[in-house]
């Protein structure tokens, strides 16, 4: 049986976009989002995703915006001089260290738990995890974590990564 998933993430990026998926949930057919744990505002978006216990959250792993749940020292290749992520992809993986990109992913779960949220699934900001280096990361904490990882391709669904 095929199943469609209305998905709407980027939950916590923006007040707007969060009444946005909320809106879409009440009134129209998203049953699912995805959080962006590490930016400003989520006491907001906490607060509205327990006023809509039915609404499936998932973590939208952020690498690219914002900074670090982590301390910046335990980040540095994943941040500029600034302290924020670099917002480029192909930048951020030119000198992103593996070690550090799994060590912030963790952080975000572990954050996320802490917050009392009960996250079904994996997905990330910019589809990062598309990228292959960074896919065995999210696959190795994904098993870890008993999370499903939303597939973004169909070579994804082939081998049936997509459990949500």
């Amino acid at each position: 049986m095929k199943k469609l998933i209305i998905h709407a993430d980027d939950f916590n990026l923006t007040f707007g976009i969060n009444l946005g998926i909320i809106k879409a949930f009440k009134e129209g057919i998203a049953r699912s989002t995805s959080i962006m744990i590490n930016l400003p505002g989520i006491e907001h978006s906490i607060s509205l995703l327990r006023e809509n216990p039915k609404l499936d959250i998932g973590l939208h792993v952020n690498l690219t915006f914002g900074k670090p749940i982590l301390n910046p020292r335990e980040a540095l290749s994943l941040i500029d001089q600034e302290g924020f992520f670099y917002r480029k992809i192909n930048l951020l993986m030119q000198k992103a260290c593996a070690l550090e990109i799994e060590k912030e992913i963790i952080a975000q779960v572990k954050k996320a738990r802490s917050l009392k949220l009960n996250i079904s699934h994996l997905d990330s900001h910019h589809h990062l995890h598309k990228e292959k280096e960074v896919m065995e990361i999210f696959k190795k904490i994904a098993r870890k974590e008993d999370l499903a990882l939303r597939a973004n391709n169909l070579k994804m669904k082939s081998q049936h990564l997509l459990i949500y």
